[in-house]
């Protein structure tokens, strides 16, 4: 019995992944100059930023942190974006910015080949450190704890990006993470500031 209510509860987190999915694509998938399909999230990526104004995925709380791959992969050049608007692993060099992940290396270290698939550098922006490996970090970390709350949370990351540009990358403002499953949904404001910020002072109300 205890199995059935729980297959029961995972269609009907994925019917209602099916219903927000066709509402996503609308809102944030129209005009993208491409769009990344990948095993577990999927990315609008445009050519004049250089980057990712939003990608969506979905994590089963089976999955995180069940295996935990301790070794990295390095970044890579995603070769499906055309040379001109493609970054490179030397746009970072000597920026003092990090290579910042959108979807999260942790929340995907159950496979290898999910894990690689962040590593592409459409997955990544150029953040401040202190954004990202502390700010970035919390919001993250309660992305995991949902999965395992709920057993499926669905992702939506928005980038909005400054007027500022660093070998040829638009500079990201702020990340929107919003987590949600059916009628749950919890929703964070992360500045790319290099400043460090509480989950209390970064989450916001959700109208997205």
């Amino acid at each position: 019995m205890k199995k059935l209510i729980s297959f029961v509860l995972i269609i009907q987190a994925l019917f209602a992944y099916e219903i927000n999915d066709s509402i996503i694509n609308e809102k944030y998938f129209n005009s993208c100059n491409q769009i990344l399909e990948n095993n577990t999230f999927r990315s609008c990526y445009d050519y004049n930023y250089k980057g990712v104004t939003a990608s969506f995925s979905y994590y089963f709380g089976e999955d995180v942190d069940s295996i935990n791959i301790a070794k990295r992969p390095n970044f890579y050049e995603d070769t499906r974006i055309p040379q001109q608007y493609r970054v490179k692993t030397v746009d970072y060099y000597y920026i003092n910015m990090d290579k910042g992940h959108i979807q999260s290396d942790a929340s995907n270290d159950y496979s290898e080949s999910a894990l690689k698939e962040t590593y592409a550098l459409t997955n990544s922006v150029p953040m401040y450190a202190r954004t990202n490996r502390i700010s970035y970090l919390y919001v993250e970390k309660r992305e995991r704890e949902l999965a395992k709350e709920f057993r499926l949370i669905k992702v939506l990351t928005v980038v909005e990006y400054t007027s500022q540009k660093i070998n040829g990358m638009f500079i990201p403002k702020e990340f929107i993470k919003v987590f949600f499953n059916g009628s749950f949904s919890e929703c964070y404001k992360i500045k790319n500031d290099n400043n460090t910020y509480t989950l209390d002072q970064m989450k916001i109300e959700c109208n997205y």
